[in-house]
């Protein structure tokens, strides 16, 4: 069975912008990938307010390893229209790398939807996946 490819952020972005960016409250969904980058499923993990929502890590890994995913993609939306990364998804990202290395599961990329655009913060910032993070 061929499964859709999530071979780089335009991917994702093509598969997740039809889905978020008109939509009103930011919503988080984990897209689970196979060792091919195959997409396994689309989970919707959280629906939050129009200004952001507050996320579990265990509640974003749940799906990978529940659904035998290798790796994954965490993708939001910003009702605003305004994909730039904030710095609360940011801290978000380096959380999420830091517990992903502990299950050994591939984490893509941070993708952000807004209207028209998109951002993906491993492009932009990949300086959060080329260390540990730190605890505070």
């Amino acid at each position: 069975v061929g499964r859709q490819r999530v071979q780089s952020p335009a991917d994702l972005a093509a598969l997740a912008t039809p889905l978020l960016a008109r939509r009103e409250q930011e919503e988080l969904h984990v897209a689970v990938v196979d060792g091919r980058n195959g997409l396994l499923a689309l989970h919707q993990v959280y629906v939050g307010t129009a200004t952001g929502t507050s996320v579990r890590i265990a509640e974003l890994l749940r799906p990978v390893v529940d659904g035998g995913g290798v790796g994954f993609a965490l993708v939001h939306n910003h009702p605003s229209g305004d994909p730039e990364p904030s710095e609360e998804d940011l801290r978000l990202t380096a959380e999420v790398v830091a517990a992903a290395r502990l299950l050994d599961l591939e984490f893509l990329t941070h993708l952000v939807i807004g209207r028209g655009h998109w951002a993906s913060s491993r492009s932009q910032r990949p300086t959060i996946w080329a260390t540990t993070a730190a605890p505070d």
